[in-house]
């Protein structure tokens, strides 16, 4: 199995967490818990681990505290809270603590949900972002509107001139960040500016490295992995989808047709067979899988045609080996 680090967030319905902008140019969260690394790459700080009593299931495990509350709770218990929030359709979700109203970031949030789940909560985020007044600040997911159109017109006119005339602050966590891009607050880089970073990491990603690529993305979260060694057999962590780091194709295996690492097979690795020639590869493995198609029924056909003679024989000769075994029986 591949070892591998994330090096950047997958970009969320919300818009990319990463660019060039420091950490230092970003307001945080008041209590501090949420800030960038040098790279861009959102660092949550959900408290130091330790072991003791789950405030919720009353297990002693090893747990964090939140920042927020200080309150104790396993990362088990986190998982079915946030999962039925999201079930019960809340977009908003806050801390565990019944006494502490402190908004969960959606990155946390999103982490401790399984594939199903994760879709169903971004896609909340995307439906309360569609009123072009009011979007959900990219921290806390408290709803934040303008006051009218003319606000919105205003603030795209300006942005030309004054690039801070798009920064707006979020009255529940305090955190800054623009409204017209719905991305972090990007000081000194304009909103064309900010998601070029994006373009450059992709760019990045297709670059070679010591024979292979930089980073590949995950076939289905589309998050950045980079391989550091071992086979092409890659895991995501975040929604644990297996990939070929070569390709970037995920892994299928279907019984009598192949799998990935199969030569001939449809679903094998483009690099594996005529990786130079893709008209002839599709072709021969595509009249493969039709040979496979057509002579599935036939051999289906004849196993069963086996399978009903040998039935047959069997019951036609089983009374014939009772008769003789009765008869020699009774002569002896």
């Amino acid at each position: 199995m591949e070892t591998y680090a994330i090096i950047t967030p997958p970009p969320s319905p919300l818009s990319s967490t990463h660019s060039s902008t420091n950490s230092t140019d970003l307001p945080s969260f008041v209590d501090g818990n949420v800030t960038l690394d040098n790279g861009g790459v959102l660092i949550l700080d959900i408290g130091s681990e330790s072991e003791e009593e789950c405030k919720i299931c009353y297990q002693n495990l090893a747990l964090a505290r939140r920042s927020c509350c200080d309150y104790a709770t396993c990362t088990d218990c986190l998982r079915q809270y946030f999962a039925s929030q999201v079930e019960m359709g809340s977009m908003r979700i806050e801390c565990i603590n019944i006494q502490c109203h402190f908004p969960v970031d959606p990155e946390e949030i999103a982490s401790l949900l399984d594939s199903k789940l994760r879709d169903i909560y971004f896609r909340l985020i995307q439906e309360n972002n569609c009123n072009l007044l009011a979007k959900t600040c990219p921290s806390c997911s408290t709803m934040y509107t303008l006051k009218n159109s003319q606000q919105l017109r205003t603030m795209k006119k300006m942005v030309k001139k004054d690039s801070t005339s798009s920064r707006v602050k979020c009255d529940e966590c305090q955190y800054y960040w623009c409204f017209l891009c719905h991305a972090p607050w990007h000081q000194g880089l304009t909103c064309g500016q900010y998601r070029q970073g994006d373009r450059l990491l992709k760019v990045w990603a297709k670059q070679l490295s010591q024979g292979q690529l930089n980073a590949q993305r995950c076939p289905k979260c589309k998050t950045f992995i980079q391989k550091s060694g071992g086979c092409d057999h890659m895991h995501c962590n975040r929604c644990k989808t297996g990939f070929c780091y070569r390709c970037g194709e995920p892994l299928r295996r279907l019984k009598f047709f192949g799998d990935h690492y199969s030569k001939f097979s449809i679903f094998g690795c483009k690099y594996r067979y005529k990786k130079e020639s893709p008209i002839q590869r599709k072709a021969i493995r595509g009249a493969v899988f039709a040979s496979k198609l057509f002579l599935a029924p036939v051999l289906g056909s004849l196993i069963f045609c086996a399978g009903t003679l040998f039935v047959s024989v069997a019951v036609a000769f089983l009374p014939f080996y009772g008769v003789v075994t009765i008869y020699k029986r009774c002569c002896c």
